[in-house]
C-alpha cells in the first residue's frame, strides 16, 4: 500500500516522531513484525501527554499502518495493532475519543463530496474510523476488557554463545495492553512468556514461578494483574481442564499444564496467607475493642 493511498497521507503530520521508519537503513535489520512494533512503541509518559487529536495523528503516522489494510478484516487489523501498539487502547480510553473520530469523519465526507478523495482513499478512511467507533461503543456497553488475543512477543535474539538474550525491555507488554486484556488473553500471554521454562529447573514449580516473577519485571506485571482478576482461578482451572482433554499431549501442552498448575497453586497459597493475615488483624481489632470496652 503506497503513501498516496494511505489515510496518513491525508492527515497532518504527527507531533511524535518515531525513532525509526522504513526509510531508515536500520529498518531492514528488523527481522519480524513484532520487532518492528516493539521499536515503534510510544513511551507511556509521552502517550499521556499527547492530546486525543495528537494521539490519533501518531496512530495514523505509525510506520506499519499500511499493513492495517492488508488484514482479512478491520476486526483482525484492530486486534493486531491493539496487541502491539498501546496508543490504540490509550486513544479508546479518552473521554473525547468519539468526538475526535466524528470530527474526522465529517472532514473526510467533505473531502469526498468535493472530489478530492479517490474511492479507495475514502473507503479506507471511513472503514478505519468506524472500526474505532465500534470499539468505543463496545467499551461503553460491555466489559472494560477489549483485547481478546494474547501478546505476540518479538523474536528473542541470541548472543555469540547461542544463548537467548534476556532483555526485559524486549518482552515488556505495555501496561495499558495488560489492563485491556481479557483474563484468558492475559493467562495465554503469561503461558507464552519467553523465559517461563526457567521454573522447570526447580524442585517446586511454585518456587520456580516465584523466582521467575522476581527475576523478570515484565512477568511480574503480568502475574500481578492476573492475581487481581476475580475470575483468575476459574480461568486457570478451565485451561487445565482443556489441556487434560487433549489427546496425545504435546510437549508444549504439557509445559502449559505445569505453568498453569504453578499459577493455580501460587494464587491459592496467596489466598490462604491473606486469609490468615486478615484473621490475625480481625482478632487484634476484636481484642482491642473488647479491652477498650472493659476499661
Amino acid at each position: 500500500m503506497t503513501k498516496h493511498t494511505s489515510i496518513a497521507y491525508l492527515e497532518k503530520g504527527s507531533v511524535y516522531e518515531y525513532p525509526i521508519t522504513p526509510d531508515d537503513p536500520g529498518w531492514n535489520d528488523l527481522t519480524s513484525t513484532s520487532e518492528m512494533f516493539a521499536v515503534c512503541q510510544i513511551p507511556e509518559d509521552i502517550l499521556s501527554e499527547l492530546s486525543t487529536s495528537e494521539l490519533m495523528d501518531a496512530i495514523l503516522d505509525h510506520p506499519l499502518l499500511p499493513i492495517w489494510f492488508l488484514q482479512q478484516s478491520e476486526e483482525d487489523a484492530y486486534e493486531m495493532f491493539s496487541r502491539h501498539f498501546s496508543a490504540i487502547s490509550e486513544f479508546i480510553s479518552r473521554e473525547d475519543a468519539r468526538d475526535e473520530i466524528e470530527k474526522r469523519l465529517i472532514v473526510a465526507q467533505n473531502l469526498d463530496a468535493r472530489g478530492i478523495l479517490s474511492v479507495d482513499q475514502y473507503g479506507n478512511i471511513n472503514s478505519f474510523y468506524n472500526t474505532f467507533l465500534k470499539k468505543l461503543n463496545c467499551a461503553s456497553t460491555n466489559s472494560s476488557y477489549s483485547i481478546i488475543q494474547p501478546f505476540d512477543y518479538p523474536d528473542i535474539p541470541m548472543n555469540s554463545s547461542g544463548e537467548s538474550v534476556k532483555d526485559n525491555s524486549r518482552i515488556q507488554v505495555p501496561k495499558r495492553t495488560i489492563q485491556e486484556m481479557t483474563t484468558q488473553a492475559l493467562l495465554d500471554t503469561i503461558l507464552s512468556f519467553p523465559f517461563l521454562s526457567d521454573i522447570l529447573v526447580y524442585d517446586s514449580y511454585e518456587l520456580g514461578l516465584l523466582s521467575a516473577i522476581d527475576r523478570y519485571p515484565a512477568l511480574n506485571e503480568l502475574v500481578t494483574e492476573l492475581f487481581l482478576r476475580a475470575d483468575a482461578l476459574e480461568t486457570i482451572q478451565g485451561n487445565l481442564e482443556l489441556l487434560s482433554s487433549i489427546r496425545g499431549t504435546s510437549v508444549e501442552s504439557s509445559a502449559q499444564a505445569i505453568y498453569s498448575e504453578a499459577l493455580l497453586e501460587t494464587i491459592q497459597n496467596q489466598t490462604l496467607v491473606e486469609d490468615s493475615v486478615q484473621t490475625i488483624y480481625l482478632e487484634a481489632l476484636l481484642e482491642t475493642i473488647q479491652n477498650q470496652t472493659f476499661s
